[in-house]
């Protein structure tokens, strides 16, 4: 189970990465491209990208819709 801080910081993330990229919103799109390593580089702050890869799967599965996975 994610923690408190874990799904903060990802949820930060999340919100850092679709302003960046200007999706206003609907990051779904931007969530599933995101396997680009270069654009989790580009967005994401250095102490936060290990966080970021290895909750990477979670974070696509749930923005894609299978809310199995957003209990986790």
């Amino acid at each position: 189970m994610l923690g408190w801080a874990t799904t903060m910081a990802l949820n930060e993330a999340r919100r850092a990465l679709a302003d960046r990229h200007d999706v206003a919103g609907d990051i779904t799109a931007l969530m599933a491209g995101l396997a680009d390593r270069s654009v989790l580089a580009d967005a994401t702050p250095v102490a936060d990208r290990p966080l970021l890869s290895a909750h990477l799967p979670w974070m696509v599965d749930v923005a894609i819709g299978h809310p199995e996975r957003d209990q986790v």
